[in-house]
């Protein structure tokens, strides 16, 4: 919900107008080894937006600057058929991954198995 939220803000901001949202399925990314105590998750989100091209530009760049992890899956843009018009469409397919917890009797022994010493990669740090 609150990833929807932050979706329909950057639209709000950028004067585009939702004029088709849809949540599909969820994936499971390593759906095959079931003894997992945490499994990732992927969450495709299909958009159809419409406004001024600039508009559009700038919400895909500001896509980026989302505290989620969001990856463009697929784009596609057309002009409105208008001659009239700037106005163009834009169909963004969006995939929010997020780890689910799958057994959770485990997840407090996989944390206390983690040695003390133990130091987070400098990428994964940059990256929380």
């Amino acid at each position: 919900v609150e990833y929807g939220n932050k979706i329909a803000e950057l639209t709000k901001t950028h004067n585009l107008t939702i004029t088709n949202q849809r949540l599909s399925d969820s994936r499971l990314e390593n759906a095959s080894n079931n003894e997992s105590a945490l499994v990732l998750r992927e969450v495709p989100n299909l958009f159809e937006l419409q406004g001024e091209l600039l508009d559009i530009k700038q919400f895909v760049q500001d896509i980026s600057q989302l505290s989620d992890f969001v990856v463009v899956e697929e784009i596609e843009m057309s002009q409105v058929n208008s001659e009239e018009s700037s106005l163009w469409l834009l169909s963004l397919t969006l995939i929010k991954y997020q780890f689910t917890v799958q057994r959770p009797e485990l997840v407090d022994q996989l944390f206390l198995a983690v040695p003390p010493q133990s130091r987070i990669d400098d990428e994964v740090l940059k990256y929380l």
